[in-house]
């Protein structure tokens, strides 16, 4: 093979992973940046409601934390699986919903809150993978699921 070919072969593939693991910015309230060089930044959108600021800036800063301990490459791989982006989110989810709590939001309107807004963004997870990814990052705000009562035997009847 030609050696020109071979490094417009090796372009387009770097441009193509750079691509792929490009930060996605779905969440328009804010987004925090990983990037390869420097340190994690946070950018919050002026349209942000003022009681929502501290428990956004809070999930962000999760984010923010993830992407120090991870790095920008280990950071972007796992946000490309749904279940990698749960385990990114489920912590940030949690903090956001305790900064609700510091602003003495009724606990069952933020419980009720961090259900509805993490299986909203994971539709494509059972609730249940969702609920049990969030019990692990915040136990005190979703407590274990209730087992049913156990089935109550029906006496036989005598012939």
């Amino acid at each position: 093979m030609r050696p020109w070919l071979l490094a417009a072969l090796g372009g387009a593939i770097v441009l193509a992973l750079v691509a792929l693991l490009r930060p996605q910015r779905a969440e328009l309230q804010a987004y925090t940046e990983c990037p390869f060089r420097g340190p994690a930044r946070v950018t919050m959108s002026a349209n942000v409601f003022p009681e929502d600021t501290m428990p956004v800036r809070m999930h962000e800063e999760v984010h923010a934390a993830q992407c120090r301990d991870l790095g920008p490459v280990r950071y972007r791989l796992r946000n490309l699986s749904t279940r990698g982006r749960l385990s990114l989110e489920a912590p940030a989810y949690c903090a956001g919903a305790r900064g609700r709590l510091v602003q003495r939001t009724d606990s069952a309107r933020v419980r009720e809150r961090l259900k509805d807004d993490s299986e909203a963004a994971f539709s494509g997870l059972a609730d249940s993978v969702v609920a049990d990814a969030l019990r692990r990052a915040c136990p005190e705000l979703v407590p274990a699921a209730t087992r049913p009562p156990p089935p109550v035997p029906v006496p036989a009847l005598r012939p």
